[in-house]
């Protein structure tokens, strides 16, 4: 198990949450290459919100963007404190860009 600091609080639905670190495993690390996903792009896009919003299972989905210009969707369930374990990552959906492009032209 890795963890790595991230250093981060975002604002969701009025409320904000603290992330400090993503814990990565080998499973998270194998099922986001599977999405040609790295672990250093979800860091970037973790650094790098957009938007967080509230999923189900209390998972949050972070919209963020790598620091190439890649926009990625990240799901994260909260593991203790300010921790978070990485569920998954993609490419944001295209339907999910309208969204975000909403959220950084306001």
């Amino acid at each position: 198990m890795m963890l790595h600091f991230v250093g981060l609080c975002v604002t969701m639905c009025d409320m904000e949450i603290e992330l400090s670190e993503l814990q990565w495993d080998d499973f998270n690390i194998s099922h986001i290459a599977k999405h040609d996903v790295s672990a250093n792009e979800v860091e970037e896009a973790c650094k790098n919100q957009i938007d967080v919003l509230s999923g189900y299972d209390s998972r949050q989905m972070l919209f963020g963007k790598t620091n190439n210009g890649r926009y990625v969707t990240v799901i994260l369930t909260k593991k203790t404190g300010s921790t978070y374990y990485v569920v998954t990552a993609r490419d944001t959906s295209k339907k999910e860009r309208r969204y975000v492009y909403d959220q950084e032209n306001k």
